[in-house]
């Protein structure tokens, strides 16, 4: 089989399979290597810093199964020095999502959605932890693409406003110039403890 076929199937980008290997009978492990030396992503700010590159090492990355076969990936990853804040970062690969692909995650987070983090640890062959690590850090970044900061308001109103009988109230604040409520909190009843 061609090498270049695997990272094909896999859609990996600028990077192509120097060694498949199975050493154990249920795992495969790809080596890869970098196609083209494209400048590394700063993983601090998201830019590419025109420096050179400080070091170089590799890291197991955790990808789909394969004929029932865990796949593991070996990543050349670069650190560079972040222009910003001085610190020695790693690069930022788009497809990846920490030690697993971005892919393997989205997998993780459709089974948690439909059975127990137990349940789909014990399908995927992890523990409970890191399966609750991953679908945490899929669903905060759902939760970003979907939240839209609201800007702060010029010129803001607070008031008090009855909501039923028996002294209930609800507090707004209220963007004057838009003319909308963007923020409520029901009150307590007068006497109630707080």
């Amino acid at each position: 089989m061609h090498l270049d076929t695997i990272t094909k199937l896999l859609d990996i980008p600028n990077y192509r399979e120097i060694e498949v290997t199975g050493s154990e009978y249920k795992n495969i492990y790809i080596v890869l290597e970098r196609v083209e030396d494209t400048p590394p992503v700063c993983s601090g700010c998201g830019n590419i810093h025109g420096r050179s590159v400080h070091s170089r090492d590799g890291m197991i990355v955790e990808d789909l199964r394969i004929s029932g076969k865990r796949v593991f990936l070996l990543v050349p990853k670069r650190k560079v020095q972040c222009v910003e804040d001085g610190t020695i970062r790693v690069e930022e690969i788009r497809w990846l999502n920490g030690r697993f692909t971005a892919r393997f995650a989205e997998q993780v987070y459709r089974l948690t959605s439909i059975t127990t983090n137990q349940e789909a640890g014990w399908y995927l062959g992890l523990d409970d932890e890191t399966v609750y690590r991953i679908d945490k850090r899929k669903l905060e970044e759902l939760a970003l693409e979907k939240l839209d900061p609201v800007p702060a308001p010029k010129h803001m109103s607070v008031d008090e406003v009855a909501w039923q009988k028996w002294h209930k109230y609800v507090t707004n604040v209220v963007d004057v110039d838009q003319r909308k409520v963007i923020w409520n909190h029901r009150g307590l009843r007068q006497g109630e403890p707080r």
